[in-house]
């Protein structure tokens, strides 16, 4: 349905559950962005610390 001088977008399940999932993903973004780079620090120092530590 278009409305003169409007864009309309109709209320369906579809809009609401990826409006739910949008807002849901802006609001955790720093939290992943964080986690994520947590566990990149994590895994490279497992890393530098199996070097320093191998017999070889």
């Amino acid at each position: 349905m278009f409305i003169f001088g409007t864009a309309y977008t109709p209320y369906t399940l579809y809009t609401e559950v990826a409006y739910r999932i949008w807002v849901l993903l802006t609001q955790f973004t720093p939290v992943i962005i964080r986690a994520y780079a947590y566990t990149w620090e994590i895994l490279r120092a497992a890393a530098s610390y199996d070097e320093d530590t191998s017999l070889a």
